[in-house]
């Protein structure tokens, strides 16, 4: 009998968006409706369905059980001509997954613009496809704002849930999580140089042995629900023009992802660092990378934010270096969208969801400028349709840089 792994569940407001139910439940407080997602733009109204796969084929190496196996959440969204009747579906679907956690019941109430098996949308016969993949102590749907935008416009996203890198989760089918799978940092004393060499070998290695090859599982079930019969996305899935696009680490995912499959022919990472093998190789597909700027600049300002300054500037030094190998082999167009003022958390649903420090760029902007840049990016090298977005230069924004490179 498999081993159920259970332990005291954490959870940060980093990672308070959690993972999606199978199905949705009612919740005690659901008397009202909270509207943190406004209505898509595009013609799709967007259906949305959960899966829960297991990969025989690996197993599962944060759990003490020689016989666990990787298991997965995924949510995909996709175009539908239906309408909501009521209410979107729930944001965080089932608390439940969350144990006894008090720190998400505010979100409860919050629903987004899908509607849950919903019939996907006959006006074309098949729809390109988009890979979604999260940052650490999130979740497959904590880009809601950038998906819904995407489907609204006739995409399916497939979104990743990277497991014991959301802090915490309950399967389907009883199986308990609480992520504990983060690197653990080891500062060597006196030595920044090579405290950072190992935290940047820990995670190059994360990358390449778990989270690319999440993202190549998740691939390969993409593929077969193309080809299943009794799958609403038979035969519907696109996939001569597929895309990735991630946040933080997803971010850094998405980069992988890329570098090693030539026909996922564009990618998209949302702040997301230069970890595992493609920095040292580069692209041959086009890319947007988004990126913020610095606003630690003293010592002061940084040992405020509450991080160690030698670290902090042996950490910096390393990312130029990767930075610059990267650009000088890479041999793809590149994109460089700059944001003035915001967080990392800005890039995510993080940001509409709390509130944010009113001296850094509003959120809503934030948004509506990722949105548009996604959208075009990926419309341009997915579709073939052209944007005048893509070549005005610094861009449209004053708080968004725009160049390529």
């Amino acid at each position: 009998m498999r081993k159920i792994f259970y332990v005291a569940m954490l959870f940060s407001l980093f990672c308070l968006m959690g993972n999606s139910a199978i199905s949705p439940v009612q919740t005690q407080n659901s008397n009202t409706t909270k509207k943190v997602f406004p209505k898509p733009a595009g013609p799709y109204n967007i259906g949305t369905q959960n899966f829960y796969w297991i990969d025989e084929s690996r197993n599962e190496t944060f759990t003490k059980d020689p016989i666990d196996k990787r298991r997965t959440m995924v949510q995909v969204w996709y175009p539908t001509d239906q309408k909501i009747k009521v209410k979107g579906y729930p944001y965080i679907a089932n608390p439940d997954e969350f144990g006894d956690s008090k720190r998400i019941k505010k979100f409860l109430n919050i629903r987004t613009n899908s509607i849950l098996d919903a019939i996907i949308s006959k006006k074309l016969e098949k729809y390109p496809v988009i890979i979604f993949s999260h940052g650490m102590d999130n979740s497959r749907f904590t880009n809601t704002s950038q998906v819904e935008h995407l489907v609204s416009h006739g995409y399916i996203v497939f979104g990743i849930e990277h497991t014991f890198f959301n802090r915490s989760q309950v399967y389907p089918d009883g199986y308990k999580i609480v992520g504990n799978g983060y690197p653990k940092h080891k500062k060597i004393k006196d030595d920044p140089k090579q405290t950072v060499k190992n935290d940047f070998e820990a995670y190059d290695n994360l990358e390449k042995n778990i989270w690319l090859k999440d993202a190549e599982y998740v691939i390969n079930k993409i593929r077969g629900l193309n080809k299943f019969s009794k799958s609403k996305f038979y035969n519907r899935l696109d996939l001569n023009n597929m895309g990735m696009f991630g946040y933080s680490f997803g971010g850094t995912t998405t980069i992988e992802i890329c570098s090693k499959y030539p026909d996922i022919k564009a990618g998209v990472n949302y702040d997301g660092p230069k970890v595992g093998d493609a920095w040292k190789k580069g692209l041959t597909q086009p890319f947007l990378f988004v990126e913020r700027k610095d606003v630690l600049k003293t010592r002061k300002e940084v040992e405020a934010a509450g991080r160690d300054y030698e670290l902090y500037l042996e950490n910096r030094k390393v990312k130029k270096f990767r930075d610059k190998t990267f650009f000088d082999i890479t041999k793809n167009i590149n994109y460089i969208l700059t944001l003035s003022g915001t967080s990392h958390k800005h890039l995510n649903d993080h940001g509409l969801l709390e509130p944010q420090d009113v001296k850094l760029m509003d959120v809503k902007l934030c948004h509506k400028i990722l949105n548009e840049y996604t959208l075009a990016f990926f419309d341009k090298y997915l579709r073939n349709k052209n944007s005048d977005l893509l070549n005005r230069f610094p861009g449209n924004y004053k708080e968004a840089q725009f160049k390529k490179k």
